[in-house]
């Protein structure tokens, strides 16, 4: 069974550009606003729980109710958002992917109250995006992480 990490990652910071350019074979992305039923969260969680094992990445949205329910049912959560003031990047970035208007009306409005609300999550691993930072960059430097916490497990079997 492959160990699978959620990234549960804020709209435009590359989840749909690692799926189609990097990962396509290793990794799938829920799209929340898929699952926008009076079903949801329940069948959104389902989906993803279901996916453990299977993919060795799973990206998701930051919906802290989704998030919450991950969390009850014992998913380890990676949670990617971008520092407060990177705004005016994160809005140029929607228009630049021809996001609606609507859309980033709202992302707009409620940035600060949305990142606030991430910040405030005690049960994820939290990463912070600097300015001109994507999900790619932290999954490199997790990665990394991971292979060498494995390489001194090893290690430290050997010694034993």
């Amino acid at each position: 069974m492959i160990e699978t990490q959620i990234y549960a990652a804020f709209c435009g910071t590359g989840k749909t550009y690692l799926i189609h350019n990097k990962f396509s074979a290793s990794a799938i992305e829920f799209e929340c606003w898929k699952y926008q039923t009076p079903r949801f969260p329940v069948n959104y969680v389902y989906d993803i729980m279901c996916e453990l094992g299977v993919y060795e990445m799973i990206f998701i949205s930051t919906n802290p109710i989704a998030l919450k329910v991950l969390k009850y049912f014992g998913a380890s959560i990676n949670l990617v958002y971008p520092d407060s003031s990177l705004k005016s990047e994160y809005m140029e970035r929607y228009r630049k992917r021809k996001s609606d208007e609507n859309f980033i009306n709202i992302l707009n409005t409620y940035w600060d109250i949305w990142l606030t609300e991430l910040k405030q999550l005690n049960y994820c691993q939290h990463f912070v995006l600097k300015k001109e930072q994507y999900l790619s960059d932290i999954i490199n430097i997790n990665s990394n992480k991971h292979e060498i916490e494995k390489i001194q497990n090893r290690y430290k079997k050997i010694l034993r």
